[in-house]
């Protein structure tokens, strides 16, 4: 009877390990296979409770402390994790079914980050589509973004916020629609190669520490930390297809110049030159059709800064150059949209550039207004020396 229930266990034990490690649970049934590894978790400990080989037993308070450890584990990676305000998930990248490459992919992203409190969290799910990726961000909330893809491409979706007015933020001055005038605040994705994947890992890991950064201005003193990290995501590179993710952190760090020069009543000079700035070098890091939502954002909002410029000085040639930047915004329409995703920056910029004509119209009203009110003025005061001329002459006439 012993040897027949120690053959049992052992096979047991092997059909465990088999459907823990190689079964392809999901073709047997509607599954995840961590679900499975999970539901046969205590079936496993069971067996080893019965399991003894030459005498020696494993304790239980060996097997109890594995099992209470095994579920925080688990209730930690995919319950609370995700729940984290301002974190990022990595989804299972393709063609890895027992999760060895995310594991060590993500490892790697984190051991990279400057502080710890902010690293990337893995989920069990693969991501295949765009769709997939912004229905699973729009579940969940908390997450900034969700870095999904296969171990040759990777794919960043970030989380959707919505356009909002420099008013809106309270921010702007009451000048020329200056406070009309929107900003974009999110573009649905970026994509980049998984090699060289050390420089991946860097540029992910500073990329996450820099989205705790919210367009209305994080505490004071994560303001350095977070400018550093979106700095080094930027300026980080590498033997990679080509370098249009560089520039998401760049149009970041520019987001966060041009709020922080707005901040007070009025316009703070330096930072809108360091905002102008970051803007011009995210659109150096983009060509044609590499990404056309970030370049029409990126145009967007260096515009806002432009008209920020021009509001404080009343100079029209910054009120041109917010015009010339908001045009190019618009000519992204015709430029190849390789992540078919729906064109939003585009309709920001089209606003704004109606509210830059609407108030460059009233301007220019306005100043006809006052030409045609000066020149009445003068016309009556010219007919009133005439008339005083005249009648003196008639005096001495008479006279």
């Amino acid at each position: 009877m012993k040897h027949r229930a120690f053959a049992g266990s052992l096979a047991f034990l092997g059909i465990v390990y088999l459907a823990l490690t190689n079964l392809q649970v999901g073709s047997i049934l509607p599954i995840e296979r961590e679900l499975a590894q999970t539901a046969l978790f205590p079936l496993l400990v069971l067996s080893l409770f019965s399991f003894g080989l030459a005498g020696f037993r494993i304790p239980a308070a060996v097997l109890l402390l594995a099992v209470i450890g095994a579920a925080f584990s688990l209730l930690h990676t995919y319950v609370f994790s995700l729940n984290q305000a301002g974190g990022i998930a990595l989804a299972r990248l393709s063609h890895d079914d027992l999760q060895n490459h995310t594991r060590i992919f993500r490892e790697l992203i984190n051991s990279q980050a400057m502080h710890s409190n902010i690293g990337v969290k893995s989920i069990p799910s693969f991501i295949e589509s765009r769709e997939s990726a912004e229905s699973f961000l729009a579940e969940h909330p908390p997450l900034m973004a969700l870095i999904w893809g296969g171990q040759r491409w990777l794919n960043v979706s970030f989380q959707r916020r919505p356009s909002a007015s420099l008013g809106s933020l309270g921010l702007g001055v009451p000048y020329a629609n200056h406070q009309e005038m929107k900003l974009v605040q999110s573009v649905p994705i970026i994509g980049l190669s998984l090699e060289p994947i050390e420089a991946t890992a860097s540029f992910l890991a500073n990329l996450s520490e820099g989205l705790s950064l919210n367009i209305r201005m994080p505490a004071a003193d994560s303001e350095a930390r977070e400018e550093i990290a979106l700095f080094e995501a930027a300026a980080r590179r590498a033997f990679w297809t080509n370098a249009a993710h560089r520039a998401h952190p760049a149009w970041l760090l520019g987001n966060r110049y041009l709020i922080s020069s707005l901040r007070e009543f009025g316009l703070e000079r330096q930072a809108l030159s360091c905002a102008l700035r970051s803007y011009k070098s995210a659109l150096a890091l983009l060509n044609r059709g590499d990404n056309s939502e970030l370049k029409a954002a990126i145009n967007n909002n260096m515009a806002v800064a432009l008209y920020s410029r021009y509001a404080s000085t009343g100079k029209p040639k910054f009120r041109k150059a917010a015009q010339k930047r908001l045009l190019q915004a618009l000519r992204t329409l015709h430029e190849p949209n390789i992540f078919k995703v729906m064109p939003e920056a585009s309709g920001v910029a089209a606003d704004n550039l109606a509210s830059l004509l609407a108030a460059k119209n009233i301007k220019k009203l306005s100043e006809r207004r006052s030409r045609k009110g000066k020149k009445e003025k003068s016309k009556k005061a010219n007919k009133g020396r005439g008339k005083g001329t005249l009648k003196t002459g008639q005096g001495k006439f008479a006279h």
